[in-house]
C-alpha cells in the first residue's frame, strides 16, 4: 500500500515538473465573428484576459502576418488596423503576462474581409402613385444584391427616412404637390 502510494506521489511529482512551465494563468476571450467591426477603412478587434496582459496582434493579408500592433496592459483590448476595401485580412491575437512576460498565450489565427464599399444599383421601376392631396406615395422594385441593407428617401436633399420596405408614403406636402 505505501509503495503504491509513493508510486503515486512520485507520478504526480513528475506530471507537475512536466506540466507547470507550460501551465499558463492567462485565459484570452475571442469572438471573431462578434468582436471584430469592420468600417470601411479600418477594423476594430477587441478581445479580453482575465489578468492584465499586454496585447498583440499580427496581422497581413496572408498568413504570413508581417504586421504588428500592441495594445497597453488591460484586461479588455482593442486595436484598430487600417484596411484596404475588398481584401481578406488575417490576424492572431498575442495576450503577455504583463508581471511575467515569459507567458504569453496565443490564439488561433483568423481571418475577416474588408467592405468593398461598392454603391447598390439604383432604385428600378420607381413609381409614384396618385397624389391624395398632401401626400404621394412611392414603390419601387426590391433590391436583391446580397449586401443591401436599406433605402435612402430624400426630399431636397434632406433625408426623409432610412427603410427597407419598397414603399414609402410622404405626407409632410402642399396641397396639390
Amino acid at each position: 500500500m505505501k509503495l503504491h502510494l509513493l508510486q503515486n506521489i512520485g507520478l504526480m511529482m513528475v506530471y507537475l515538473i512536466i506540466m507547470l512551465p507550460f501551465a499558463s494563468g492567462i485565459t484570452l476571450v475571442h469572438d471573431s465573428e462578434n468582436d471584430v467591426m469592420i468600417e470601411e477603412d479600418q477594423a476594430i478587434i477587441s478581445w479580453s484576459t482575465d489578468i492584465n496582459t499586454t496585447g498583440l496582434v499580427r496581422y497581413g493579408q496572408d498568413s504570413n502576418l508581417e504586421e504588428e500592433i500592441q495594445s497597453p496592459s488591460n484586461t479588455e483590448h482593442s486595436i484598430s488596423i487600417a484596411v484596404e476595401k475588398g481584401i481578406q485580412y488575417f490576424y492572431q491575437i498575442f495576450a503577455i503576462d504583463s508581471e511575467k512576460p515569459e507567458e504569453t498565450l496565443e490564439s488561433d489565427v483568423f481571418s475577416f474581409e474588408s467592405i468593398e464599399n461598392i454603391p447598390p444599383e439604383p432604385v428600378s421601376n420607381f413609381q409614384v402613385d396618385e397624389n391624395l392631396g398632401t401626400e404621394l406615395t412611392f414603390t419601387w422594385d426590391e433590391n436583391t444584391e446580397e449586401d443591401f441593407d436599406y433605402y435612402k428617401l430624400l426630399r431636397d436633399g434632406e433625408l426623409l427616412t432610412e427603410t427597407s420596405d419598397t414603399k414609402y408614403t410622404d405626407t409632410e406636402l402642399e396641397e396639390q404637390t
